[in-house]
């Protein structure tokens, strides 16, 4: 498959792209090998989004070869998902970290952004029900007239998303 390498000595990353029929569709596989790193980071941003612009029906991170010296690297998995989701609405699911990379997940809060699969065929089947995370973005002006209109658009969100059991507690977010 082709990849990318990128960084020297111990911060040496690996993306390789493949394909893979999911239940939701066509995915793109991105295979990701060697040390996640403050140095490697930024490649491995820019392979996962040139699989976005692919526009498939979801993008898989394998993390099974990743291994990653400091957490804070580990950020990049959320950004890129919401910019995938913003558009073209596309999920990205992560796919079968080993045991320190999973708990390193799990302290830097990325699974309440990000979905995570025990394997890549675990992530196809899983990405079919797993919608991006929907945001919305508004500029209101500082003026105690907006507080209203927030929480009007706070309530017809909810309910164009289908969670009208969420608006009252939405509302005063």
């Amino acid at each position: 498959a082709p990849g990318l390498d990128t960084g020297s000595g111990s911060g040496v990353m690996r993306a390789e792209f493949g394909e893979l029929e999911c239940p939701g569709g066509h995915a793109a596989v991105v295979r990701l090998a060697g040390a996640l790193t403050i140095e490697t980071v930024p490649a491995v941003r820019a392979a996962l989004l040139k699989a976005v612009a692919g526009q498939p029906a979801m993008v898989l991170v394998d993390l099974e070869n990743v291994t990653v010296p400091d957490d804070i690297v580990l950020t990049v998995f959320p950004a890129v998902a919401r910019h995938a989701a913003a558009w073209p609405g596309i999920p990205l699911v992560l796919a079968q970290p080993d045991e320190e990379v999973a708990a390193a997940l799990d302290r830097t809060a990325v699974l309440r952004y990000v979905p995570v699969a025990d394997s890549v065929r675990a992530a196809c089947e899983s990405a079919d029900s797993t919608p991006p995370p929907r945001r919305l973005t508004e500029r209101m002006a500082g003026s105690l007239s907006s507080i209203p209109a927030a929480r009007q658009m706070a309530c017809e969100s909810c309910a164009q998303w289908g969670v009208t059991g969420l608006a009252e507690a939405a509302e005063l977010v």
